[in-house]
């Protein structure tokens, strides 16, 4: 470890904390229950407890991570035809918002056959479930790492990535948006201080990523990082889609710790 990259993860790491302390923040100007920040703060810690350990056996940890999303795919419980989420007591995780990203991120550091398996499973599980809102974030960040990865796995992937999100397309998705979940962008109309809050939210989202491009600039993995969440987010934007981080949602918050732990 060099002594640059010290100095750098500790302004990306305190942007990334920085995120999640605004997205709770959010919540409590546009009135949601106290117990819904409470559970991101806590999804957080539990998230750099339990990604702890990720890189020292990160080809096993992606395999398990891919054929979590692609199980969840096959033998979740659909709802109106999609199947997302699976059951925690009384909280539903979203696999795919929680694994696809570290994926997405992982695979651009090191495109190898493991990291490489794992990403394809999990694109094949958005097709399945459907999933367009990850799937169209995954394409983005593919597609933005040809250029720096140029290689038939990567230009296999960032293919088979855009034909997943075009099938996803052709799918019907008809689910509503949820309170403090989905629609956050626009319930933040004509609330200043919430506008505000978000915008800065924005920005501490995609500055890890910035960060570790600054730092090295060959390296894909802050391109994929920027790339994935913004793509997240717009799809939060523009459709009923989970708002990762800023929003209401456990499984946003840990993919988001996932990935700067994998970045």
């Amino acid at each position: 470890m060099t002594g640059r990259r010290v100095v750098m993860a500790g302004p990306a790491a305190a942007f990334g904390l920085a995120a999640i302390g605004l997205g709770c923040l959010h919540l409590l100007l546009v009135g949601a229950p106290p117990t819904y920040p409470a559970i991101n703060a806590v999804a957080a810690v539990l998230a750099l407890l339990a990604g702890a350990g990720l890189r020292s056996r990160s080809e096993f940890w992606a395999l398990a991570g891919g054929a979590a999303v692609l199980a969840t795919a096959l033998l979740g419980t659909p709802v109106e035809g999609i199947a997302r989420w699976v059951a925690l007591g009384p909280l539903r995780l979203q696999p795919s918002l929680i694994l696809v990203p570290p994926l997405v991120i992982a695979f651009a550091r090191r495109p190898g056959w493991a990291h490489g398996l794992a990403l394809a499973m999990a694109l094949v599980a958005l097709g399945l479930q459907p999933d367009r809102g990850t799937a169209g974030a995954a394409a983005l960040a593919l597609v933005l790492i040809v250029p720096g990865r140029s290689s038939h796995a990567v230009r296999g992937m960032a293919v088979l990535a855009v034909a997943v999100f075009g099938w996803t397309l052709l799918r019907p998705d008809s689910l509503g948006g949820v309170r403090f979940v989905e629609d956050v962008f626009v319930a933040a109309r004509g609330r200043p201080a919430a506008v505000v809050v978000l915008a800065l939210g924005v920005i501490a989202m995609l500055a890890p990523g910035a960060i570790r491009w600054m730092e090295r600039p060959r390296d894909c993995a802050g391109v994929a990082m920027i790339a994935i969440w913004a793509g997240l987010l717009i799809a939060a934007a523009a459709g009923a889609y989970p708002t990762p981080v800023l929003g209401y949602g456990a499984s946003g918050v840990i993919g988001f710790v996932l990935s700067m732990l994998v970045l």
